[in-house]
């Protein structure tokens, strides 16, 4: 199985790029210190809204600090049209870039099922085993990765998750406060059917309280109109939005 030297990067909204793999090399100019030679590894990108500046190899300069301690620079392509397509066209010609960022979930499976691109923790633990990112990576993220992809191939933008904010500490409390309490959901109780439980409004203030409560419905045979009652009515086809994201605080 061919593998090439990179890895599928998903990306949710920002780009995040790690610097890694091989690409084709070229001289610093000959006015530089010492003329090192730097890897250029080419980043490919499907989200034609994003317009990165040319990568500086200049000392003092965010991308020429990381280059300095990498020995790595980036030469990324942005198609402002048909990104998905030619990425597949690249796919089946066996020309993949060093790096791909791309949000297309067809693309998305098409890479990860072609057995072309690097698992990551295969990746890291062959050219960086003391990468924190083999000791600190979110395990529920990672899972949910695998889960979708078959294995943990992508490093996704905007991690947020419980396993995330345990990791990494917010550095303000306002970020805490917006991840606890600026969600506006709530869930909306059947006054009639607690009363034939037994149960209060107040007695429903916390998580266990919660599925208890969902548990004793459940288990009750209480029936309404002659059917069986449903403990949980989830919030019609939009359900996924405001759901997910809710059912972590609850």
């Amino acid at each position: 199985m061919k593998k090439y030297r990179g890895i599928v990067f998903i990306l949710s909204a920002v780009c995040v790029v790690i610097t890694g793999g091989c690409g084709q090399s070229q001289k610093i100019s000959e006015a530089q210190e010492m003329q090192e030679e730097v890897i250029w590894a080419e980043l490919y990108c499907d989200v034609d809204w994003w317009h990165p500046e040319a990568w500086s190899t200049e000392s003092g300069t965010i991308t020429g600090d990381i280059t300095e301690k990498t020995g790595v620079a980036l030469k990324t392509t942005v198609p402002l049209q048909d990104a998905d397509k030619q990425l597949s066209l690249m796919l089946l010609e066996d020309e993949l870039p060093d790096l791909i960022t791309v949000v297309d979930s067809t693309v998305i499976g098409q890479i990860t099922s072609s057995g072309k691109v690097w698992e990551l923790e295969e990746f890291l633990e062959k050219y960086c085993p003391d990468s924190h990112l083999l000791k600190e990576f979110p395990e529920d993220i990672k899972q949910a990765l695998i889960k979708r992809d078959g294995a943990w191939y992508a490093y996704p933008s905007h991690i947020n998750s419980k396993d995330a904010r345990e990791i990494w500490e917010p550095c303000d409390s306002y970020y805490r406060d917006l991840e606890n309490y600026s969600d506006n959901n709530a869930i909306m109780w059947n006054r009639s059917l607690l009363e034939q439980l037994g149960i209060s409004v107040d007695e429903l203030s916390t998580e266990e309280q919660v599925m208890e409560a969902w548990e004793k419905a459940k288990e009750s045979g209480i029936t309404a109109d002659g059917e069986k009652i449903i403990p949980l009515l989830i919030d019609g086809s939009e359900y996924w939005d405001p759901l997910c994201p809710f059912s972590d605080k609850i």
